[in-house]
């Protein structure tokens, strides 16, 4: 008997544990120093699987090999630059499980041959780790038949003798005219106009609304449904990410259900956020086409939703 559960055990840790791939790629890893590089990491996990994706690094430190450079300095560091921002998207969508990809933008200043050591990726709070990247990084080739000249700076010996007090006076008079000039010419244009330069800001219920009533006039669902669903999906997602600093434009449908769940909001209203990203989803991946009605009647429950989520703080601030 005991035999029995050790080998079901077995199988659905095995099972758990295959249903779970990482595959980390620098493309291409093969360039010239300042090209654009793209680094991706594809995680496939299970539905209600959790990910907690590496930070987002300005400079990714990197190992060059000794031997790829003639000038290789132990002590100095070298790294690829972050040349953009993180862009997480869902990719495949099967029944029990889906597809993720992360993925930056970065590039190299120096030439070099070098390895990426391994990024850490939490899921379900077990730390797993990419294999090491190789890349090379060379200078960019030089066409032929042109000539290449070193520069040389050079700079004349001008005397005081040679200009008399009068002329760096009238140097000087000249150079406060001028911004004597400009003083006048901002105050003029731009003094009275100071308050309106300044205008309040705008709140985010207002900044939703707006957002949303513009998306909804554009009639961008007549000619692409699936792209003014992933708007609306957008709009919605910002606004939770600006009123609970929780990164959402980041989470799968899933994962924000979950944290949602630890909110102020009542289940009602976290079924009704859940609905409209499914709905999201549905149109994404499984290319379902509501009607205009159901369209118009999902955008005014949205814009609803937004104001109810919003009267929450109000009422805080009476209490």
């Amino acid at each position: 008997m005991t035999r029995d559960y050790f080998i079901t055990f077995l199988f659905m840790f095995y099972g758990w544990c295959f249903s779970q791939s990482i595959d980390a790629k620098l493309y291409p890893n093969q360039f010239f120093i300042g090209d654009p590089v793209e680094f991706k990491l594809q995680v496939t996990i299970a539905n209600k699987q959790l990910v907690q994706w590496p930070e987002s690094k300005k400079n990714w430190s990197v190992i060059p090999l000794n031997d790829s450079m003639s000038t290789y300095d132990k002590n100095t560091q070298y790294f690829l630059e972050s040349i953009s921002e993180v862009n997480i998207d869902t990719i495949q969508k099967h029944k029990d499980s889906l597809s993720i990809l992360w993925k930056i933008t970065v590039t190299a200043w120096d030439s070099m041959s070098a390895i990426l050591p391994p990024v850490k990726i939490i899921i379900d709070s077990l730390a797993f780790s990419t294999q090491p990247l190789v890349f090379s990084a060379d200078l960019t080739p030089v066409e032929e038949g042109v000539e290449m000249f070193d520069i040389f700076e050079v700079f004349s010996d001008v005397s005081v003798e040679e200009h008399p007090l009068w002329y760096f006076g009238g140097r000087l008079a000249l150079l406060l005219l001028i911004i004597g000039i400009l003083i006048y010419l901002f105050k003029k244009f731009f003094g009275k106009n100071e308050i309106q330069t300044n205008p309040v800001q705008k709140s985010l219920r207002e900044r939703t609304i707006i957002a949303l009533e513009a998306l909804f006039n554009s009639k961008l669902y007549l000619s692409n449904l699936k792209e003014y669903y992933f708007e609306l999906s957008m709009i919605l997602r910002r606004f939770l990410s600006e009123k609970y600093g929780d990164p959402y434009l980041e989470m799968t449908t899933h994962e924000i259900k979950y944290r949602l769940q630890k909110s102020d909001l009542t289940i009602e209203q976290i079924q009704q956020i859940i609905s409209i990203l499914q709905q999201s989803d549905l149109v994404k991946f499984a290319k379902n086409k509501p009607s205009d009605s159901d369209v118009m009647n999902q955008t005014a429950e949205l814009k609803r939703l937004i104001h109810e989520i919003a009267d929450l703080d109000l009422g805080k601030e009476n209490e």
